[in-house]
């Protein structure tokens, strides 16, 4: 479990990166061929993966706070159920396309559906993986201090500029890329990616 647990930190890294650039950057017609945008199976493997870990956790004995070790299954599911199955549960719901559906705004690309979109985010909930796991390696004795520091500082730093990349662009797009916007019309004939690049220029440097 504690390699499947790591992949489950990993996936919490991938959607910060992903979910932020589903909003900012949807494809020309959202939903329209699944099998056709890596970002989607992405998002559904991650899914997937995360769900699985959930139904693993009402398995999964735990220490209470005389440190005993529960293992009835009735207790653990208890346990689990009062602390972190809704943040697991938020983390694979899937809002954003249930909010769609009751909006009518399923394979839309009105200003609606654009911010409804932003309940995407709801997903980076699943980060408290990653806080658990640098409260676990920074007790390590064979793991440096200062290089822990480093790493989830630069991390940070990444994972900042391309979030404000993607908020930066979608805020133009709110305005229709117009001259009053940071990006104007000059993205025009550009792929997504180009455009992602060019706004992580944007956020970057300014």
């Amino acid at each position: 479990y504690r390699y499947w647990w790591g992949l489950t930190v990993l996936c919490s890294v991938i959607t910060v990166f992903t979910e932020p650039f589903a909003v900012a950057f949807p494809p020309d017609r959202e939903g329209a061929n699944f099998l056709a945008d890596p970002l989607s199976i992405t998002e559904f493997l991650l899914a997937l993966i995360l769900f699985i870990d959930l139904v693993l956790h009402f398995f999964m004995a735990y220490y209470d706070n005389n440190d005993h070790l529960v293992t009835n299954k009735r207790l653990i599911a208890v346990h689990y159920l009062s602390r972190m199955f809704w943040l697991d549960f938020l983390g694979i719901f899937p809002t954003y396309y249930v909010a769609l559906a009751i909006a009518g705004q399923v394979h839309e690309q009105s200003s609606l559906a654009s911010y409804l979109s932003l309940l995407r985010l709801i997903k980076l909930v699943r980060l408290y993986r990653l806080k658990e796991l640098f409260d676990i390696v920074q007790y390590n004795p064979h793991i440096s201090l200062m290089m822990l520091t480093l790493v989830r500082n630069f991390g940070f730093a990444i994972i900042w500029s391309h979030f404000s990349a993607c908020i930066f662009y979608f805020i133009a797009s709110q305005y229709d890329f117009d001259e009053r916007t940071w990006i104007g019309e000059v993205h025009a004939g550009m792929s997504r990616f180009e455009k992602y690049i060019l706004a992580l220029y944007w956020s970057v440097v300014t």
